[in-house]
């Protein structure tokens, strides 16, 4: 790379070369060998010497370019160095969360970082560090997964509070006699009006998927980490809120149009991208791995409990034979 006139950096010497006549150098033999092809200069040529290391190169191998390997090599190193410089991701994910953050703001802001997260996935491979910058990001996933768990619990259960007589009983239910309820709408009339369809959608808006800060997921999913037990309870969470949607849809009379919640779109997104990754497909979680090493005793959290009796109370949701 050229600086000027007669100073150059070359990819394969860490310093500055100037064009210099070697006759200002010591020469004890009569003559130099170029230290990149071992062509001999006798000391009244020219050629690119470094005054630091008298490191000689001469004219024909100052012409040389990276390789495409070192190129990728290059933008690696810069790019781990980038996401590893202090404070990097933490000012990143601050302005992720902030209000006035756009979408476009935050993929272009995920897009600069996620080679070098990438990069930091490759060379972290220790699962103690706590300050690599892999480290970093999965602490951000790992606390929006319990944010988004969390609230979808919340928003769910007032929903199915409000809505009682339409949610306690669905296609696919069990009566209290043990007969199989009958598929489609019943007597007591369980389709639901446009307008009821839209006021009961309200519940389920989830506040905190207006964030920008989801767009970790993506470059987080590129790394082949191992799932976290918070990142696997927040996917089956995002499928139970997806899939009461969908039955709300499905019975909404004259199959009429109504706007759907902002998380449904983004969950369907985040769904898709962290899995359907080829080389994600055969992966495991990290709480199935953990806990078949682990004691047959695991104590559950409160939001495990919740999914664990939902999955258990019978489902609104008709599924398609």
């Amino acid at each position: 790379m050229p600086l000027s006139n007669t100073i150059i950096l070359h990819p394969r010497h860490a310093h500055r070369l100037q064009w210099t006549s070697l006759c200002q150098y010591p020469c004890p033999n009569g003559s130099f060998l170029c230290d990149c092809c071992d062509t001999k200069l006798f000391h009244d040529t020219f050629a690119f010497c470094c005054s630091l290391c008298h490191y000689v190169l001469c004219p024909q191998c100052s012409l040389i370019t990276l390789t495409a390997e070192e190129e990728a090599q290059r933008i690696r190193r810069c790019a781990y160095a980038l996401v590893k410089s202090n404070g990097t991701l933490q000012t990143a994910a601050r302005l992720l969360s902030h209000s006035n953050c756009t979408n476009e703001m935050g993929l272009q802001t995920v897009q600069l970082l996620r080679r070098g997260i990438k990069e930091s996935a490759r060379r972290d491979t220790s699962l103690v560090d706590q300050h690599s910058p892999i480290a970093v990001v999965e602490r951000i996933i790992v606390e929006l997964a319990k944010e988004l768990t969390e609230e979808i619990h919340t928003r769910f259960n007032a929903f199915r509070s409000a809505f009682l007589n339409k949610t306690a009983m669905g296609p696919g239910a069990v009566t209290l006699s043990g007969v199989p309820a009958t598929t489609g709408v019943d007597s007591s009339g369980r389709e639901w009006t446009t307008q009821e369809a839209s006021f009961a959608l309200s519940y389920l808006n989830l506040r905190c998927t207006t964030s920008q800060s989801h767009a970790f997921f993506l470059p987080y999913a590129e790394t082949l980490r191992p799932e976290q037990r918070e990142v696997s309870l927040m996917w089956h969470a995002s499928q139970m809120y997806l899939a009461e949607v969908a039955s709300i849809l499905q019975r909404l009379q004259n199959r009429s149009s109504v706007l759907l919640p902002h998380a449904v779109l983004l969950l369907l997104n985040r769904f898709c991208q962290f899995h359907m990754a080829e080389a994600r497909r055969g992966s495991c979680s990290a709480s199935l791995v953990m806990e078949s090493h682990s004691t047959p005793t695991v104590e559950k959290t409160e939001t495990e409990r919740f999914m664990l009796d939902t999955t258990h109370t019978p489902s609104s949701v008709q599924t398609p034979l």
